[in-house]
């Protein structure tokens, strides 16, 4: 939707995303964060929704860690420990996911 300027970024991270950009692998990726979003504002099917943000937000934070400067990922960051509070707060519907 271009509401924020881009950020500068480094000629590797440039590569990698015009790849992805290019294939439409960051289509599908907004795609699944805006339904990852709606289940979880209507309440319904919670740990997939979950599973799929903690997912996508784990990519992100290490993309950014791995590829850009660390201070470019506190955005990611932060939604990953967001998502992770979410999971927390949810653990009992992820008991039998995390039961060995």
């Amino acid at each position: 939707m271009h509401f924020m300027p881009p950020p500068d970024i480094s000629e590797t991270m440039g590569t990698v995303m015009g790849a992805m950009m290019s294939s439409n692998f960051m289509t599908i990726i907004a795609v699944l964060e805006i339904a990852c979003g709606v289940l979880l504002l209507v309440g319904k099917y919670m740990p997939l929704a979950l599973t799929f943000a903690v997912a996508i937000m784990l990519n992100a934070a290490l993309f950014h860690i791995l590829m850009d400067t660390a201070a470019n990922a506190g955005g990611a960051i932060m939604g990953l420990v967001l998502a992770l509070v979410l999971v927390y707060a949810n653990k009992d519907r992820f008991r039998d996911l995390l039961s060995a």
